[in-house]
This record gives C-alpha cells, sequence and structure tokens, in this order.
C-alpha cells in the first residue's frame, strides 16, 4: 500500500503515531511538502485510534480534501498470510493465537472501518493488482507511467548491477582511437556524429528502439516502474553516452519518460 502511493507521487508515512497527524498536514500546508500527503495505521496504534478518529474529523470539517480507505480480508486470508511471512500478528502479546488476535483486530477498527470513504478487499490481490486497484481509485493514469533509465558505462569498469537489460555497442568503431575525438567525450558534438554516421549505427538504433517498445508495455503490464537499461562500450565515455542520449530522445518522442546517467564519464 504505501510503495503503491509512493509510486504515485505520494509523500507516505508508514505506522503513523496518531498524535502526529495534524502536525504533519500543518506542516504540508505551510509548504514543508508540495506533494500530497498519505497516512497508514494500523491496529498497533490501538490505543491511539480514538484520537486519530476525532482528528481526522477536524480535518474534513476544515474542508480539506480526504479520503479514508480501510484495507480488509477474510480471515483465512488473513491467517495464511501471517503463516507465510512468519510474522507474530501485531496483538498477539500474550500467545493467544492468530484467530483470537484477528477477531481483536476488527473489534478494535471496527469504527474507522465504519468511517471508511472505501473499504478494499484484497483476498486474491497480489502486490500488482494492489497497486492497479488503488491507481484506479486515485484516477491516476497508469499508461506509459514507467520511467526508463538510461545509464552509459565501461566495460572495463564493471556491470552496473541495478541494470534490468544490457546493451553491448563495442561493435563500432571507437573514437578513442580518432587523436582529436579521444580526449573529447560523447556529450561533445565532434563524438556523437562520429558515432551517429556509422554504418551500424542507425540500425542498430532501430533495432534497439522497436525491441524496447515491445518490452516495455509487458513490462508496464507487470506495474514494474522502473526499467533500467545499461548501454556500455570499452571505457565509458565516447560511444555509449551518444547512443543514451539518442535512444533517450527516440523514447520521449514515442511518449515515455527517460531518465540519464553517465556512470563513466569522467573516467
Amino acid at each position: 500500500m504505501a510503495k503503491a502511493l509512493e509510486d504515485l507521487g505520494y509523500f507516505v508515512v508508514d505506522n503513523l503515531p496518531a498524535e502526529l497527524l495534524l502536525k504533519l498536514v500543518e506542516l504540508s500546508e505551510h509548504g514543508h511538502s508540495q506533494r500530497p500527503l498519505a497516512f497508514v495505521i494500523d491496529s498497533r496504534e490501538a490505543e491511539h485510534l480514538s484520537q486519530f478518529i476525532r482528528d481526522w474529523k477536524l480535518l474534513s470539517a476544515r474542508g480539506l480534501k480526504t479520503r479514508l480507505w480501510f484495507l480488509d480480508a477474510s480471515d483465512a486470508t488473513l491467517i495464511r498470510r501471517f503463516q507465510e511471512t512468519r510474522r507474530p500478528h501485531p496483538l498477539d502479546k500474550t500467545g493467544q493465537g492468530l484467530a483470537s488476535s484477528i477477531e481483536q483486530e476488527r473489534l478494535l477498527l471496527a469504527d474507522l472501518s465504519a468511517m471508511a470513504d472505501c473499504v478494499i478487499k484484497t483476498d486474491g490481490y497480489h502486490s500488482h493488482q494492489l497497486k492497479a486497484e488503488i491507481g484506479r481509485l486515485l484516477g491516476a493514469h497508469q499508461d506509459n507511467s514507467m520511467t526508463v533509465r538510461l545509464m552509459s558505462f565501461g566495460f572495463k569498469h564493471g556491470l552496473p548491477p541495478e541494470l534490468d537489460l544490457c546493451l553491448d555497442v563495442r561493435f563500432l568503431r571507437n573514437p578513442y582511437f580518432v587523436a582529436e575525438l579521444k580526449p573529447l567525450s560523447g556529450l561533445d558534438k565532434p563524438v556523437r556524429d562520429f558515432v551517429l554516421a556509422e554504418p551500424n549505427t542507425e540500425p542498430f538504433l532501430e533495432k534497439s528502439i522497436d525491441l524496447l517498445q515491445f518490452l516495455i508495455p509487458c513490462y508496464q503490464a507487470e506495474k514494474k516502474t522502473y526499467l533500467t537499461i545499461a548501454m556500455g562500450c570499452t571505457g565509458g565515455r565516447h560511444r555509449s553516452p551518444v547512443l543514451v542520449c539518442e535512444i533517450a530522445r527516440r523514447l520521449e518522442l514515442a511518449g515515455y519518460k527517460a531518465q540519464i546517467t553517465h556512470r563513466d564519464i569522467q573516467k
């Protein structure tokens, strides 16, 4: 839940102490955060739930736009989830067992559930489906929402550990061995012109974009938020920066968000 809201641009406070609700809203109103706020609370705040309910009603009375969602599931689903994660129930302090703890939790949260704007039944949801449902409830536009991170690097400095896909451009002629280009980088126009003029560059770019336009929607369907594509040449200074910038440009023309990092360009 918290991760899904963060991916949608919210500033999220998980396991919010109830007494901080009004203070955090006040800080937000005074410009300490430009993002919408989201708070996640659970039965660990049981002794403070009445205060949370009072303060939440105050926020609504002040005319603030608020939404209160209550995530629920059947007892059988909750028991299975606790067993799978092997984590104790937060209310099971005396060894009373899962079923009794869940029953106690339902009683504690009954008032909160009753005042919720929406009760989300999570039986049968996995994390990606829950994220999609939250996006739907918020009216978030999901198409082309993935951010593509493009990284140039040098193979001699090692593979980037965060990569999802890796493309090797060492088959192109290396500007490093051209005297007037050696001291420059792929961000300089002479190097860019040299690399883009290579006969194999344009076919490589076209096939790479074609591959990415096939793969990106597939990753989006799995609710992946970021895709990191690493493109490597020998040192990461000439060829890969040129091609990373060019692929980013073409992806943005196709409607995707692209971020560029040149990991080894200064080495």
